[in-house]
Protein backbone atom coordinates (compact mmCIF):
# COMPACT_ATOMS: atom_id res chain seq x y z
CA UNK A 1 0.00 0.00 0.00
CA UNK A 2 2.91 2.38 0.98
CA UNK A 3 5.11 2.18 -2.16
CA UNK A 4 2.17 1.60 -4.80
CA UNK A 5 1.50 5.12 -6.33
CA UNK A 6 -2.33 5.54 -6.85
CA UNK A 7 -1.56 9.01 -8.59
CA UNK A 8 0.19 8.40 -11.45
CA UNK A 9 -1.10 7.61 -15.13
CA UNK A 10 -0.01 3.72 -14.55
CA UNK A 11 -2.63 3.50 -11.71
CA UNK A 12 -4.88 5.28 -12.98
CA UNK A 13 -5.41 3.81 -16.34
CA UNK A 14 -6.49 0.53 -14.68
CA UNK A 15 -10.05 -0.58 -15.19
CA UNK A 16 -11.76 -0.35 -11.46
CA UNK A 17 -11.98 -4.09 -10.81
CA UNK A 18 -8.26 -4.43 -11.25
CA UNK A 19 -7.73 -1.35 -8.42
CA UNK A 20 -9.96 -3.28 -6.15
CA UNK A 21 -7.95 -6.16 -6.12
CA UNK A 22 -5.08 -4.14 -4.91
CA UNK A 23 -5.88 -4.03 -1.71
CA UNK A 24 -5.08 -7.72 -1.63
CA UNK A 25 -1.38 -7.86 -0.84
CA UNK A 26 -0.13 -10.74 -3.07
CA UNK A 27 -2.07 -8.98 -5.88
CA UNK A 28 -0.26 -5.98 -5.21
CA UNK A 29 3.44 -7.21 -5.20
CA UNK A 30 2.76 -9.19 -8.06
CA UNK A 31 1.11 -6.42 -10.20
CA UNK A 32 4.26 -4.02 -8.38
CA UNK A 33 6.74 -6.92 -10.05
CA UNK A 34 5.19 -6.08 -13.92
CA UNK A 35 4.00 -2.57 -13.67
CA UNK A 36 7.42 -0.91 -11.90
CA UNK A 37 6.43 2.30 -13.30
CA UNK A 38 4.03 2.12 -10.26
CA UNK A 39 6.01 2.05 -7.54
CA UNK A 40 6.85 5.25 -5.80
CA UNK A 41 9.72 6.80 -5.88
CA UNK A 42 12.48 7.24 -4.26
CA UNK A 43 12.26 4.33 -1.46
CA UNK A 44 14.04 4.89 1.87
CA UNK A 45 14.71 2.05 4.17
CA UNK A 46 16.85 1.64 7.70
CA UNK A 47 15.53 -2.08 8.18
CA UNK A 48 12.83 -0.84 10.17
CA UNK A 49 11.40 1.90 8.61
CA UNK A 50 10.12 2.74 5.72
CA UNK A 51 9.68 5.84 3.14
CA UNK A 52 8.16 5.97 -0.31
CA UNK A 53 8.06 8.83 -2.20
CA UNK A 54 8.97 12.21 -1.94
CA UNK A 55 7.64 14.50 1.16
CA UNK A 56 10.08 16.79 2.40
CA UNK A 57 8.54 17.30 5.94
CA UNK A 58 8.06 13.36 6.44
CA UNK A 59 11.61 13.19 5.31
CA UNK A 60 13.06 15.72 7.96
CA UNK A 61 11.06 13.84 10.24
CA UNK A 62 12.30 10.87 9.30
CA UNK A 63 15.89 11.87 9.37
CA UNK A 64 16.12 13.51 12.32
CA UNK A 65 14.73 10.44 14.76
Amino acid sequence: EKVLNKQGSTYRQLPDETKATLNIQNEAIAFLLEKNSAIKRPIITDGKRIIAGFNSEELDRWLNT
